[in-house]
């Protein structure tokens, strides 16, 4: 969140009377500014209103790192050879080291076809990001909005009071829609899980 005046960011602030808001420090600072500040509650419920009235209804998408399989390809081939081997011991059961290999090859063959590199897919997680906002706590919500929001500025208003958010003076911005590659136009956005 930034300062919609000088664009640095705005920092809570604790008032005498226990009230929390969003600050720019620009000129405690030492930087030219003529100062934002907007009440914490009002803004951060109004956040909450704007965001999921714009993508409330849209399926949520994870990403998902899916990582090569280097060591679990190294072991199929290390028993690939030792069940090669045991073929020419006189005493082996070709049948069941004929089943083994066969197994193992097939093994061997789904580990190639896996990404040589790390790649990462957008994952549908069956649930809008309005169901999702109501199960996550105040950390994870601020995870979905910093996944979500490019730009969240504050430019100086009226003197702080109890009145709802001005909305002229907010500006909120979402980041492009990325979908998986596969997905029909207008189906969700992505966004990162908090760790």
């Amino acid at each position: 969140m930034t300062c919609g005046e000088c664009n640095r960011p705005l920092y809570i602030s604790h008032s005498s009377r226990g009230t929390l808001s969003y600050r720019c420090s620009s000129r405690s600072n030492g930087y030219e500014c003529i100062g934002a500040a907007i009440l914490a509650d009002a803004l951060e419920a109004w956040v909450t209103e704007e965001f999921l009235a714009r993508v409330g209804t849209l399926e949520v998408f994870e990403h998902v790192e899916v990582l090569p399989d280097v060591v679990a390809l190294a072991e199929v081939e290390t028993a690939i050879s030792a069940a090669a081997a045991k073929m020419a011991d006189d005493d082996a059961d070709e049948v069941q080291l004929s089943s083994r290999l066969k197994l193992l090859k097939a093994r061997r063959t789904e580990l190639k076809s896996r990404p040589a590199e790390r790649v990462v897919k957008l994952v549908p997680t069956g649930r809008t990001f309005a169901e999702t906002w109501k199960d996550s706590t105040d950390e994870q919500r601020n995870a979905i909005l910093a996944a979500n929001v490019d730009i969240l500025s504050v430019r100086k208003g009226k003197r702080a009071g109890t009145a709802p958010v001005d909305t002229g003076r907010v500006t909120l911005v979402m980041k492009p829609m990325r979908l998986p590659e596969d997905a029909a136009p207008g189906v969700g956005r992505a966004y990162v899980e908090a760790a």
